[in-house]
């Protein structure tokens, strides 16, 4: 769902979403003081033209490696992108992302949209014999060491 600035609203209620300010600009989850001021903007006909160009290639490139068979069905294997946020000691958003991945040094770990994100990236495995129990061991490995590291700046990893 787009709010009305333009911007993705995943998980905020249309009640606090894009609530207007004199200068206007929005600000979104403003009623839980997490918000991030934002410039509205809007999309041309051009703009929205060029985004679904964009998906329709996609598409085709996907529909290319189905058809040429360039996926592994006999050995499958699959990665993994995991999302997660931050929090502080009192469980609310904190806003160090930049401060936790200089603290993480990993990587695999990323930023994500807001402060309050990052993510890891596990590297594709095979899921035949012990793959996800592989998985588990390496992601559960990451990311104890990268709560660890958090810890160390006022952070938590939470998996969302």
């Amino acid at each position: 769902m787009w709010s009305v600035s333009g911007m993705p609203r995943w998980g905020v209620s249309s009640r606090r979403a894009g609530i207007s300010r004199a200068d206007g600009r929005r600000r979104l989850c403003q009623a839980d003081g997490m918000g991030t001021e934002v410039e509205p903007r809007v999309f041309s006909r051009a703009d929205r033209a060029a985004y679904r160009q964009k998906v329709r290639t996609s598409l085709d490139v996907f529909a290319q490696m189905l058809s040429e068979a360039r996926f592994d069905f006999e050995l499958p294997m699959t990665g993994l992108e995991i999302e997660l946020n931050l929090v502080d000691e009192r469980a609310e958003p904190a806003m160090r992302n930049a401060e936790v991945l200089a603290a993480i040094a990993d990587p695999s770990f990323q930023t994500e949209l807001g402060q309050f994100n990052i993510e890891i990236n596990v590297a594709p495995r095979r899921l035949a014999g012990d793959g996800f129990t592989g998985f588990e061991e390496q992601v559960r490995a990451s990311l104890n060491a990268a709560d660890t590291k958090a810890r160390e700046v006022g952070a938590r990893l939470v998996m969302i």
